[in-house]
């Protein structure tokens, strides 16, 4: 046997120990169970990022939000590629104040089948359910996290991350909820 066979025998382990790290992970999730995590070790920074597809939209138009993910580490990290509607919640908050509930909070989707992402430093990551080609900006709709239509006003809307995490060393590291997105202003027109 060659260097180069337990090479690629311990990249097949380490992503089979991956893969069952997830698998678990998103299962216990789905079931509502609190799956253990370790809050993210200093070498490993994570940053949420919120966008929406544009400033303004019109009663009744879809609000579209795009969740990422930055590496702000100074290595590489392996991050949890998961459903977006289990990555994060979504606030939203009306004309600087009022906090808009969610009219549901049912879930478009079931979980995907887990895996794990390499991000170099400074890279971020789309979340995404599905494949590239049939959602290309990577962008959802705020009706995916229970949202009614929005009346006409000025909204904040912001990410908290549910199950944003890092995989390293078989360890699954997550951010807590109070280190959510950055904020979001969209204005909603008649």
């Amino acid at each position: 046997m060659t260097g180069t066979d337990d090479g690629s025998r311990m990249n097949s382990m380490n992503a089979i120990a991956v893969s069952a790290t997830l698998l678990y992970a998103t299962i216990g999730f789905a079931l509502g169970a609190r799956v253990e995590t370790t809050p993210a070790a200093p070498s490993i920074r994570l940053a949420l990022e919120l966008s929406s597809t544009q400033n303004t939209y019109r009663v009744g138009e879809a609000v579209l939000l795009r969740i990422q993910v930055r590496n702000a580490s100074s290595g590489a990290v392996s991050v949890a590629d998961i459903s977006p509607w289990f990555a994060v919640k979504i606030a939203v908050s009306r004309d600087g104040a009022t906090l808009v509930q969610p009219s549901s909070d049912h879930l478009p989707y079931s979980p995907k089948s887990p895996s794990a992402t390499r991000l170099p430093p400074g890279h971020l990551y789309t979340y995404h359910f599905g494949d590239s080609q049939s959602n290309p900006l990577g962008a959802y709709p705020l009706s995916d996290w229970g949202y009614g239509p929005l009346p006409a006003g000025r909204y904040t809307i912001a990410a908290i991350p549910v199950q944003v995490a890092a995989i390293e060393q078989h360890r699954w590291f997550t951010l807590d909820e109070h280190q959510q997105s950055n904020a979001v202003q969209v204005e909603i027109i008649p």
